[in-house]
């Protein structure tokens, strides 16, 4: 019997729990703290609750100006950085894992090119990812991504055929 997107999605939400799972804190928080972007981000945060002047971070790398923008809804959970997110349909505030650039490919595999994870387009695959995960750009990051599968490619140049005149 072929998987329902119910199916996926429960065999989905498994997987990115595995995967975090797998990490222990101390990694994470490692692995945070050694990314150019996110180590800047950490030290700044620990060192100040209080959001920096802008003229501290007008000189920065854009990036990290676009963290800085978000500066009330990034937190620590156990020493963790996440970034607290509204999700408007539940209503339902959920932390996202801040995630080093050494594992978004490992995410973007985990959560489109997965077997279990059904090759679904951008917009499933950029809800799956926002349940758990953020960083900066993650969505261009998705579609580039998926326009770069070769399955996805060549299932839908397969679907869109000749045109009838």
């Amino acid at each position: 019997m072929a998987k329902t997107n119910d199916d996926i999605e429960d065999q989905n939400t498994e997987d990115e729990t595995l995967w975090i799972q797998q990490k222990t804190t101390d990694e994470i928080i490692q692995a945070q703290k050694s990314d150019e972007i996110l180590g800047k981000l950490y030290q700044m945060k620990t060192e100040s609750k209080d959001k920096p002047k802008w003229g501290d971070i007008a000189i920065q790398n854009p990036i990290i100006k676009r963290y800085w923008s978000q500066w009330d809804r990034i937190v620590f959970e156990n020493g963790v950085l996440n970034r607290q997110w509204l999700d408007t349909i539940t209503n339902v505030t959920v932390n996202q894992l801040l995630v080093p650039s050494c594992w978004t490919k490992d995410i973007l595999q985990l959560l489109h090119d997965n077997p279990t994870s059904g090759h679904l387009g951008i917009h499933k695959t950029v809800a799956r990812v926002r349940r758990r995960f953020y960083w900066v750009d993650f969505k261009t990051d998705i579609l580039k991504w998926i326009q770069q599968c070769t399955m996805c490619t060549s299932r839908n140049s397969l679907r869109e055929g000749p045109r009838v005149k």
